[in-house]
C-alpha cells in the first residue's frame, strides 16, 4: 500500500511534502500550489512503515490509493478500491453485504479518497456482483401489477401452501389454501406433509365442497408435478404457474396469507392461552373470519357465493324484533323491547358502516 500510495498523484504530492523534500521536486509550480498541499499535509501524517494515514476522529486510518493493485494473480484494472471492496463484500462471517453495512464497515478501516463517494462505490459494487443482482437487482421499468379481473365464481382459483409453526398436536405442519379470485371466497385445509398426491386428494375434496370445476387453477412452480397436472387434466382444467420472485401475480393469496397468520395467532393467543400446537381446532373459524369479511364493493365472498348475508346472532335476534310491525305490539313492555331494539338495530348498523368506510381507507 505504501509504494501504491506513492504512484497516487495526490497522495504523492502530500507525502513528499511529510518528508520534506524540496517543493520544485514534486510541484510543476511551487510557488503557487506549495500552500494548497500544506492545507490538505494538516489531517495527514506517516507511519514507521511509510504509509500514508489520515485522520479520522481520534484515529489515522490508512489511505486507499486511487491506483492499480499490483499483487500476485490480480485481475487485470483491478485497484485498491475493488480489492477492500470486495473484502468486506463477502466474508466468513457475513456473506453479501448490503452498500450500507460495506460503507460502515470501510469508514473504521480505511479512509476513502472521496469520502463522499464511497457510499456510491459500495452501491455500485453490490450491483455488479452477479449473486446480488440475481436476486436484488430491479429493472430500470417493472410494469404496472394488474388485478386479474374474472366474473364468474371458481372460474379461476388461486392455492397456496402455508407452513405453520409449530407442527399441531395432530402432527399437522401446513396449511393449504385455495381462494376464489372473482369473490375472494377461501377454503382452508390442514395437512400433514407436502406430499402432491395428498395435496391432489384435498383439491379434489375443495373442487368437490364448492361444485363447480375451475377453468384454471394458479400456484407457485412447487405445484408443478405430474400429480397436479393429472388431476386437473381429468377434470378439464388448465393449470398456471407464476414466476419465481414475483408475489404480485399471486397478490389475492399474498395479502390473504398476512391475514391468516395474523388472525391465527389472534385466536391461538386469545383462546388457546398461548398453546400454539391447538391451532388446526381454529382454522375453521379463520376460514368463516375471512369470508364473512367485507369487500371494498360492499359485498362479503360468503354473499356473493351464496346469495345471502351471513348473520351473527346478534344481528339475527335484532332483525327478529324490528321485522314486528308496531301496530301489532299490545303490551307495553313489548313496544318497549321493539323500540330498543330498533334504536339498537340504528346503532349497530352505523358502527358496521364506520368500521367498513375505516378499512377501506386504511386499504
Amino acid at each position: 500500500m505504501a509504494a501504491a500510495q506513492r504512484k497516487d498523484p495526490t497522495l504523492s504530492e502530500i507525502i513528499a511534502y511529510l518528508l520534506k523534500q524540496p517543493a520544485g521536486t514534486f510541484l510543476s509550480a511551487p510557488r503557487k500550489d506549495s500552500a494548497a498541499v500544506r492545507a490538505k499535509a494538516v489531517d495527514y501524517k506517516l507511519a514507521p512503515d511509510g504509509v500514508l494515514l489520515q485522520k479520522a476522529g481520534d484515529l489515522y486510518l490508512p489511505v486507499v490509493p486511487n491506483v492499480q493493485y499490483a499483487g500476485e494473480k490480480a485481475p487485470p484494472r483491478m485497484t485498491w478500491k475493488h480489492l477492500l471492496l470486495a473484502s468486506v463484500h463477502s466474508t466468513s462471517t457475513s456473506v453479501h453485504k448490503h452498500a450500507k453495512d460495506m460503507a460502515s464497515e470501510l469508514c473504521t478501516l480505511v479512509a476513502w479518497q472521496p469520502l463522499e463517494k464511497l457510499r456510491a462505490d459500495c452501491q455500485t459494487f453490490v450491483e455488479r456482483c452477479k449473486s446480488c443482482s440475481a436476486v436484488h437487482h430491479q429493472t430500470s421499468y417493472t410494469p404496472v401489477s394488474r388485478p386479474i379481473i374474472v366474473h364468474k365464481p371458481y372460474a379461476r382459483m388461486q392455492i397456496d401452501l402455508m407452513e405453520i409453526r409449530p407442527t399441531s398436536e395432530e402432527g399437522y405442519t401446513h396449511l393449504f389454501t385455495a381462494c376464489c379470485v372473482a369473490t375472494r371466497y377461501i377454503f382452508m385445509r390442514p395437512v400433514t406433509t407436502r406430499d402432491m398426491g395428498e395435496l391432489a386428494e384435498i383439491m379434489m375434496d375443495i373442487i368437490l365442497d364448492s361444485g363447480v370445476v375451475p377453468k384454471v387453477i394458479q400456484g407457485d412452480s412447487e405445484f408443478c408435478n405430474s400429480m397436479l397436472e393429472e388431476l386437473t387434466g381429468l377434470l378439464g382444467a388448465n393449470q398456471l404457474f407464476s414466476a419465481a420472485l414475483r408475489p404480485q401475480a399471486q397478490g389475492i393469496k399474498e395479502r390473504q396469507r398476512r391475514e391468516i397468520r395474523e388472525g391465527l395467532a389472534i385466536l391461538v393467543e386469545s383462546l388457546s392461552r398461548a398453546l400454539p400446537r391447538r391451532w388446526p381446532k381454529y382454522v375453521k373459524w379463520l376460514e368463516a373470519k375471512i369470508r364473512h369479511k367485507k369487500l371494498p364493493s360492499g359485498f362479503t365472498p360468503f354473499q356473493l357465493i351464496h346469495g345471502f348475508l351471513g348473520s351473527s346472532a346478534l344481528r339475527s335476534a335484532l332483525d327478529s324484533f324490528t321485522e314486528i310491525p308496531a301496530d301489532m305490539v299490545c303490551s307495553d313492555w313489548l313496544r318497549e323491547i321493539v323500540s330498543e331494539a330498533k334504536s339498537m338495530t340504528e346503532a349497530t348498523v352505523q358502527i358496521f358502516e364506520e368500521m367498513a368506510r375505516k378499512t377501506v381507507r386504511e386499504h
